[in-house]
């Protein structure tokens, strides 16, 4: 594999093909990114979380290891309904995050990749009248010694 963030790509544009409700599917920095300024929603943001790789010495220099990737999707929705508990946004994310992970649940991006699986995830923000929801998948990626 010759791109470390291959993965990103991938996701993309397998919800942009996938979950056809979504408004705008697209990359981002950090978290904090996704909750700064208005955009068309209901909105999907990809980022890489971080990984894990064996850090117990059992692999040497010049030889293969295997790395965990964690991607975080962040969907943002409004609702134009006023409800103070979230009720009305949470109703407007619970078909798309199924969506989501109908989506991204057990697919397999490409080769050198492993098949998504679907992992603890952050609780919801709520701002106003919107929520942010989160679903998080790892894939495994082979570093090449």
């Amino acid at each position: 594999m010759e791109n470390y963030f291959a993965a990103e790509t991938l996701i993309i544009e397998r919800l942009k093909d996938q979950v056809t409700d979504l408004r705008v599917v697209q990359g981002a920095g950090s978290a904090e990114e996704v909750f700064k300024g208005s955009r068309a929603m209901p909105i999907v943001h990809v980022l890489h979380d971080g990984d894990e790789a064996s850090e117990d010495g059992s692999h040497r220099a010049g030889e293969d290891q295997l790395v965990v990737q964690r991607w975080l999707i962040i969907l943002s929705v409004q609702s134009h309904r006023e409800s103070a508990d979230g009720l009305a946004v949470r109703k407007e994310a619970g078909p798309l995050l199924m969506a989501i992970t109908n989506a991204l649940q057990g697919w397999k991006p490409t080769t050198g990749l492993t098949p998504l699986i679907k992992v603890s995830s952050p609780a919801a923000r709520y701002q106003d009248n919107h929520g942010h929801f989160f679903l998080a998948f790892t894939t495994r990626i082979t570093h090449r010694g």
